[in-house]
């Protein structure tokens, strides 16, 4: 009893304390790099950087897994939960040490080696799992000193559930799920193998593919964490997300990596184990990359957003301003970590996808309120993720001379439209806009002939008669969705997302 109330006044020490949380993270994130090093030393592993993000990784994944577990059986606040069990993690030195202590040797240990649940030597992962994860035989298992690790902690997440909760049931429950989810995190490597099977994948183990799984698990858990932490700010921000902008960026991706199957027909097919995980980081990238860029906005147009967009979470009070500044750099760092998980070449192009949009949006310049120059920057950004993905595709950097002039000059007309539904903001606070300086109804005009003139020209690019009929009818849709008195952005976007599908669609039939 008297350890149970200790443990309980340590609890609530951690949860009520004035300490800030990045303090905790800090530790967390000192604690195992520790150890990882120890476990590399220890159990003679290359002392590599590869080694030490793969755990890194594993460990984030991990903590986020359990931080929302404990919030489902504790009902605490998720800043409180977090400082315990990120400060939980001191556990984790306890399996190198004593799997170090009970080997024979006394430099390095040679009879254990820490590992996951390799399919299919491991065998029966149900007998596994209801042995405690099995035993330890020829590298297929996990050590005594993990046996030992798990069983410490094991006991503290029921401590820590029965101590708030008062409950022998919820306490059991929640350390059932705990070890469950531990469990399916050793035997990665099988649901990774099941996972690269439904698209016709073959698994091979390296540390690449695990600590893909496990950055792509640790994004999916950020999100439950995000949505747990704030209903409210979670909503807010993707509320804003500005969905047929992001989907236009997206799309440009795509477009570039099929423009590499035209130009290359004959190059070897990137499609892999690893390449399949690169797709979905890029994808995330570009989304984290286009949020950061959408909130450093905001912050910038607060004035202009309280005639133009008072629904936004900065003039709606939904997010303050502070912590308003912090997901910006959220954004951006997931950003950089996702697509520099893929390569350096895409990570500096998410990287000048950002700077170009931050010199777009933010002082000194504020080039967006500079005409021609503002939709010329976007169209730049553009092309930019249309690189990428004919870069990734393709290994070949040499996009078409021709495909990047269209975008340049095509994009750069045509992307006025996206001042049409700002005009009266805009002209409040005299913003230099293709509206504001010819007047809403010439500008309209123009910018629907632009807009019509570009799905005519992309015949030079399309190349097919198909589709040329098809683009001809969808711009003189455009010209009138634009043209139109009761002007609405939203058929504009949907016409040209369309638009861009059908082009992929049909040329990937087509390849």
């Amino acid at each position: 009893m008297n350890l149970m109330h200790n443990f309980g006044k340590l609890i609530k020490h951690l949860e009520n304390t004035k300490v800030s949380i990045v303090y905790y993270l800090m530790f967390f994130l000192f604690v195992i790099s520790i150890r990882n090093f120890w476990e590399m030393f220890i159990y003679n592993s290359p002392i590599i950087f590869v080694f030490h993000w793969h755990y890194i990784v594993f460990y984030i994944a991990l903590a986020l897994a359990l931080i929302i577990i404990m919030h489902f059986a504790i009902g605490s606040k998720i800043k409180k939960i977090s400082r315990v069990i990120l400060s939980g993690f001191i556990f984790i030195f306890l399996a190198p040490i004593f799997d170090y202590l009970i080997s024979e040797r006394n430099y390095y240990i040679e009879e254990y080696y820490i590992g996951y649940l390799e399919p299919p030597y491991a065998g029966s992962l149900w007998q596994r799992f209801f042995t405690f994860f099995g035993p330890y035989k020829d590298g297929a298992g996990v050590t005594p000193g993990i046996h030992f690790e798990m069983l410490i902690l094991f006991i503290a997440i029921f401590l820590y559930v029965f101590i708030k909760k008062r409950s022998w049931f919820r306490a059991i429950i929640t350390t059932l799920i705990s070890y469950a989810t531990i469990f399916v995190y050793f035997a990665a490597p099988y649901f990774i193998n099941w996972f690269l099977k439904i698209f016709g994948l073959s698994y091979e183990y390296s540390e690449k593919i695990i600590t893909n799984f496990f950055l792509l698990v640790a994004f999916i858990l950020a999100l439950v964490l995000f949505y747990l932490y704030s209903k409210k700010y979670f909503i807010a921000i993707f509320k804003d997300i500005r969905i047929f902008r992001l989907i236009h960026f997206e799309l440009m991706f795509f477009v570039g990596a099929l423009l590499a199957l035209i130009y290359f027909p004959n190059k070897e097919s990137f499609f892999n184990q690893e390449f399949l995980f690169y797709w979905i980081f890029l994808v995330i990238a570009i989304a984290c990359a286009w949020i950061f860029s959408v909130i450093t906005n905001n912050i910038t147009d607060y004035n202009l957003d309280k005639i133009n967009s008072p629904e936004r979470p900065l003039t709606s009070n939904k997010i303050p301003m502070g912590h308003y500044r912090i997901m910006a750099v959220i954004f951006f760092l997931l950003a950089c970590i996702y697509s520099l998980a893929v390569h350096f070449v895409p990570f500096m192009m998410i990287f000048s996808f950002m700077a170009f949009y931050f010199i777009y949006s933010m002082p000194p310049f504020r080039l967006k309120t500079v005409p021609i120059l503002s939709k010329f920057i976007i169209a730049v950004n553009s092309l930019t993720m249309i690189m990428m993905g004919f870069v990734h595709n393709s290994g070949e950097i040499a996009i078409p001379s021709a495909v990047a002039i269209f975008v340049l000059l095509g994009f750069t007309a045509v992307i006025n439209f996206i001042d049409i539904k700002d005009y009266e903001g805009d002209k409040a606070h005299g913003i230099k806009t293709l509206p504001t300086i010819l007047g809403l109804k010439n500008s309209k005009r123009l910018i629907a002939i632009f807009m019509f003139l570009a799905y005519l020209l992309s015949y030079l690019l399309l190349k097919s008669t198909y589709l040329f009929v098809i683009f001809t009818l969808a711009g003189a849709l455009q010209f009138y969705f634009i043209t139109r008195p009761n002007y609405k952005e939203k058929p504009v976007f949907i016409t040209y997302i369309i638009s861009i599908l059908i082009f992929i669609i049909y040329n990937w039939l087509n390849l």
